[in-house]
Formats: C-alpha cells, sequence, structure tokens
C-alpha cells in the first residue's frame, strides 16, 4: 500500500481492484462541494423550487408574458418580434421570439400533467421536485406516478415518474417522458422502449395533447419491468466488466467516465481523479473517492448491479442535456457487456 502525498490517497495498485479512502474533514467537505453543485440546462444554471406537490407548483410557479418590441428602445424597427417577459412588477426580458411563437406557461403543463395522474388514477398529491433556471424561463419537473408503478428488483424500490420540461424562451419544445427511478439514489433509467412526446409552441398547440401519446405506451412499461428482472437475474464477472469498460465504455463515455464505472462496479464509492491525464487505461486509474454511491453493493454482480452504475453517472451529470443523452445510451452499452 502506497500513500500519495498532498492527495489523501491510499491505493492499491496491483489489479483488478483499487484500494483507496478520503477520511475525516476533507471527505465531508468534497461531499458538502459535490452537493452543491447545480444542474444545467444548455448555458443555464438550474435550481430547485420549493414547491413540493403539483397544486403548490401551479400555484408558486413564476409566469410571463409577452409585449411588441417597438416598445423598448431600440428595437422599433422589429415589428415580426416581441419580447417574453417575467411577469411581474420589472418586466425582466428573457428572450426575443417569434410572433408567432405561443407562450405556454408552466403552470398550464403541470395543470395538463394532472390530468394525466388523473387518468391513470395515480395519487394528485405525488411529490413533485422542480427545477427552474434563474428567471424562471426553463423548467424540469419530475413527477411520482405513486405505489401503482412500482417494482423492487433488489430490495430498493424502482418508481416511474413522468419527467415534464418547457421554455419560455424559444430555446425548445415541450417535451413529457417516462422515466424510472430508483428511489435510493434517484438514478434514472430508460431501455429501448422509453417513451417521449413533445409540442412545439406554435399556434395550434394544446399542452393537454403533450400527454396522450404516453396514455397510449403506458401499458409497455411493462416490459421495461421484465428487462429489470432479466438483469437482476444475469450474474457477472468482473474481468468482464473490467475489458468492458476499458473499452466500449472509454469509446462511448470517455476514460474517466469509464474510471468512475469501473470504480464504483469494484468497490461501490464514486470517485475523483488525481491526475485525468495519467496514461493508464480506465480501470488502473489513481483515484479519489467522492462519496458511496447510495444502494449500490460493494462490488457488482448482476447486470443490474452494472445498469445502476451507469445510470448513476448519467442520472448526476450537471448539464441535463448531455444527462439525457448518455441515459439513452445505457441500453446499448449493456448489451455489449450481456
Amino acid at each position: 500500500m502506497r500513500l500519495r502525498k498532498g492527495l489523501g490517497i491510499k491505493y492499491n495498485a496491483a489489479p483488478p481492484v483499487l484500494a483507496y479512502r478520503l477520511e475525516g474533514p476533507a471527505a465531508q467537505r468534497f461531499e458538502k462541494i459535490l452537493d452543491q453543485l447545480p444542474m444545467r440546462w444548455g448555458i443555464m444554471p438550474m435550481h430547485p423550487h420549493p414547491a413540493s406537490t403539483i397544486d403548490l407548483a401551479i400555484a408558486r410557479l413564476p409566469k410571463f408574458t409577452t409585449a411588441p418590441t417597438h416598445q423598448f428602445a431600440g428595437f422599433a424597427g422589429n415589428e415580426h418580434r416581441v419580447f417574453v417577459l417575467t411577469d411581474t412588477a420589472e418586466k425582466t426580458p428573457v428572450a426575443m421570439v417569434s410572433k408567432t411563437y405561443q407562450l405556454v406557461q408552466h403552470a398550464e403543463i403541470l395543470a395538463s400533467a394532472k390530468d394525466f395522474l388523473r387518468t391513470l388514477k395515480c395519487p394528485l398529491d405525488s411529490r413533485v421536485r422542480i427545477q427552474l433556471s434563474t428567471h424562471g424561463e426553463r423548467m424540469v419537473a419530475q413527477i411520482e406516478l405513486g405505489e401503482k408503478f412500482t417494482i423492487n428488483p433488489d430490495g430498493h424500490p424502482v418508481r416511474l415518474h413522468l419527467l415534464v420540461t418547457n421554455t419560455v424562451d424559444g430555446g425548445g419544445s415541450m417535451q413529457a417522458s417516462l422515466h424510472w427511478f430508483r428511489l435510493i439514489c434517484m438514478n434514472s433509467l430508460k431501455t429501448s422502449s422509453w417513451h417521449r412526446s413533445q409540442l412545439r409552441h406554435s399556434s395550434s398547440t394544446i399542452p393537454g395533447q403533450l400527454f396522450r401519446p404516453l396514455l397510449e405506451l403506458i401499458e409497455d412499461t411493462k416490459k421495461e419491468r421484465d428487462n429489470f428482472e432479466r438483469w437482476q437475474k444475469k450474474r457477472i464477472d468482473l474481468e468482464s466488466v473490467r475489458a468492458w469498460a476499458d473499452g466500449i465504455v472509454a469509446s462511448t463515455w470517455g476514460k474517466l467516465s469509464a474510471a468512475r464505472v469501473w470504480s464504483i462496479a469494484t468497490t461501490g464509492q464514486d470517485v475523483a481523479f488525481a491526475s485525468p491525464h495519467e496514461r493508464v487505461p480506465p480501470s488502473y486509474r489513481t483515484v479519489v473517492p467522492t462519496r458511496p454511491v447510495p444502494g449500490a453493493p460493494l462490488e457488482s454482480r448482476t447486470l443490474y448491479d452494472v445498469v445502476q452504475v451507469l445510470s448513476w453517472i448519467a442520472s448526476h451529470r450537471p448539464d441535463f442535456d448531455q444527462g439525457q443523452v448518455m441515459q439513452n445510451q445505457i441500453e446499448s452499452l449493456i448489451q455489449r457487456l450481456n
């Protein structure tokens, strides 16, 4: 066992498993910093909103209005565009959009989401987690669908959630999708039957139409339950995981993410890096532990364990869009290990 001075890293250089520890106040400071990192949507930082139910969110989410650009100095000749403004005393401009752009309030989307829950006979007071950009122009809302859509492959419940996104700044369409979230760590799982619906902000847009495709496809989530059970029964060996992480995971997600996959799969701990430019395969990198991964075993033994490792890394990316891309790649990565 060697100690690298100044970094607080203990590690065993012999494969297959690195052993290391960051202890005491240093570990607590590192984890506190990580917990305070904001999520981003593109270049926009996102911030938690205090509303915990749909009704509270509908009542408290920010609202917006539009105004012709000619009302503002320097924009007199731009007759085909309008400003989107916060509906507050300050009337802060958040975007300039086409006159044909239909402004759909976040609360309108969530009211339609509530109708979706009612149709599925889900609790209308289900827990909601909301993130907003600084002026509220972008929203990510995550809504639990309740016990009816809960499974338990390994002793840690996994529950179906409705994920809703909306922008009022012309930065994207309205979107709704179904995700399985592992409640102990809020890992998000998508499989080949992942469902998403989207609508543009056009004059013909009716927010309730966003959820109709999901109603038609909700039964297909049974296939995903079958996938979880199959993954939980499939045993894996760590040498196969090492080759897979050093190969296809590294080429798809990069060497640092691949090193995190290997470390979590073999120790249950997420890690940072003593030297990001270390010239060794991902599974042999010198690492600094950051935190135990909730629900992760000390050593992954099933395909489901490894799926959760991938999901942890994809679900906790600080960039929302990048995290969505990575989640879409999880099943194809697992197929290369399966």
